[in-house]
């Protein structure tokens, strides 16, 4: 197919159909099983001796537009080098530089362009916005304004109605979001139901799902799978479910292991924590703020701990307490009252 321009010399000789100029007669190019093929006032015919037949509904525009749909009545594109193929898909309005595959897929489109949508009812309501890639059913189906968005799944940000530099892959994943941007969402589930948060990365599934707030960064199925409330941001969590059961108050903290600080009944600010089920499960409402613990089952059953440094596994199990060093495996194990300065060092030092 050739849009434009002059027909090569040897055009019997070719397998090609040649576009006419509007308003002009066809012109035999093609000879085709006693007949030949011809574009006119751009739409595709077929001609023999016995008639002129309309090829519907495939439809080519002089701006080097392909629409190809089951519609009947199907208009000349508006767009400029777009390929649309599918019932009602966004291929007739001016959407310039973009591929859409899929019955509705972009149906909507009024402007904008260099979009790639694949799959049934993907990016179906979208109208204004630039350079998505969209592949899957119904993803992205309820977004109307939206740029620079990549969404692989089915069912991807189902439910957004604006968002933008956003990179979703896995089923559901930003299924039930709202207005949002620069998130990266991989894994089904993951940020699936989160509200307006921006700029966050959640690697699992279902990890992030409920996030309302920024710049977070979650790697393990189910991380930081709850958190949905005031104050949430700024965390690194790593590790399968980790921050998995908490909700609100858990702000600026490095976790990393399995489980870590999965059930806080408390607030939870500025910790770094580093090894599997480290304060998993703190039986206080009292704080847990600029600690340093490391190692497995550190503080698991805190009663709150502030400003102190826990190293060694089993160590600090139940303690409580302010600006306290305990260093060393089962150091202070099974120390149940409240510390307050001390330091603690030695393997099994403490455990009273």
């Amino acid at each position: 197919l050739i849009v434009g321009g002059k027909p090569p010399q040897n055009i019997q000789k070719t397998p090609l159909v040649y576009l006419t100029e509007s308003g002009k007669e066809p012109k035999k190019l093609h000879e085709v099983q006693g007949g030949f093929l011809s574009v006119y006032d751009g739409s595709l015919y077929y001609t023999n001796k016995n008639a002129i037949s309309k090829i519907e509904p495939m439809v080519v525009s002089s701006n080097g537009s392909v629409v190809i749909s089951d519609n009947s009545g199907v208009s000349v594109p508006k767009s400029e080098d777009t390929v649309a193929i599918g019932r009602s898909t966004g291929g007739e309005n001016d959407v310039d530089s973009s591929v859409l595959i899929g019955n509705y897929a972009g149906s909507k489109m009024e402007s904008g362009g260099t979009h790639v949508v694949i799959g049934v009812g993907s990016a179906k309501n979208l109208q204004t916005g630039e350079s998505n890639t969209i592949t899957g059913y119904n993803t992205y189906r309820a977004l109307k304004s939206g740029s620079n968005n990549i969404g692989i799944g089915n069912d991807i940000g189902k439910d957004i109605s604006e968002c933008y530099d956003n990179i979703a892959i896995g089923s559901n994943a930003l299924k039930n979001s709202h207005s949002m941007g620069g998130n990266i969402s991989i894994g089904s589930g993951s940020m699936g139901e989160c509200g307006q948060g921006q700029s966050n990365v959640a690697i699992g599934r279902d990890s992030l799902s409920k996030i309302q707030d920024n710049w977070n960064i979650a790697i393990g199925d189910s991380s930081g799978k709850r958190l949905n409330g005031f104050n949430t941001e700024r965390n690194i969590i790593i590790g399968i479910e980790s921050c998995g059961n908490a909700t609100v108050n858990v702000s600026g903290n490095i976790a990393m292991g399995h489980r870590v600080l999965f059930n806080p009944s408390c607030f939870a600010f500025n910790n770094v924590m580093i090894g599997n089920e480290v304060a998993s499960d703190p039986v206080s409402d009292i704080a847990l703020s600029g600690n340093v613990m490391i190692g497995e089952n550190v503080g698991k059953t805190s009663k709150g701990v502030v400003d102190s440094v826990i190293i060694g596994s089993d160590a600090g199990v139940s303690v409580s307490g302010r600006k306290t060093i305990i260093i060393g495996n089962n150091a202070a194990s099974h120390t149940q009252g409240k510390c307050g300065g001390e330091v603690i060092i030695g393997q099994g030092a403490g455990s009273y």
